[in-house]
């Protein structure tokens, strides 16, 4: 049965396909859009002619029957095939490759994080060099112009 054909969906189908819209609004850029990023649920909202309350309860499936038509206007808004919505996402496990690269990610995160640790505190040490430096410079400064004023009285 194609997309075009009425049916009616079961609950857990409608609830894939609200799902969908939600996922597919908040990743979706428009060409148009100067700041490109997604449309929020206001802008969507503006674009269908609805308010983002309405359009929020029918995202959510609260209190708002599924209507196909509505999922017509969100493909022609989003310029996506109207296919996407209906398609269900299944989750797979990763690949031996994947894993693999996700765990050296993860390690090499996991030395970069402590490389910073251990930068910041050098760089605090560094800092704390500087401040004491800069005060027995101030100090040498004061007692350099006592000296002088000394000096300059004995002669």
């Amino acid at each position: 049965m194609g997309i075009s054909q009425k049916r009616t969906l079961s609950k857990d189908e409608a609830l894939m396909v609200r799902s969908n819209m939600r996922r597919i609004r908040e990743t979706t850029v428009l060409d148009g859009d100067l700041l490109v990023r997604p449309l929020s649920l206001r802008k969507m909202a503006d674009k269908l002619g609805t308010n983002s309350a309405k359009l929020s309860r029918f995202e959510t499936g609260k209190n708002s029957p599924f209507r196909h038509e509505m999922v017509m206007k969100y493909a022609k808004v989003l310029g996506v095939p109207i296919h996407l919505f209906y398609q269900r996402h299944t989750r797979r496990k990763p690949t031996r490759l994947e894993a693999d690269l996700l765990d050296i990610s993860n390690r090499r995160y996991e030395e970069l994080a402590q490389s910073l640790k251990k930068t910041q505190e050098a760089l605090r040490k560094t800092q704390r060099i500087v401040e004491v430096q800069t005060m027995i410079l101030k100090e040498q400064a004061k007692a350099l112009k006592t000296v002088q004023r000394v000096t300059s009285r004995e002669l």
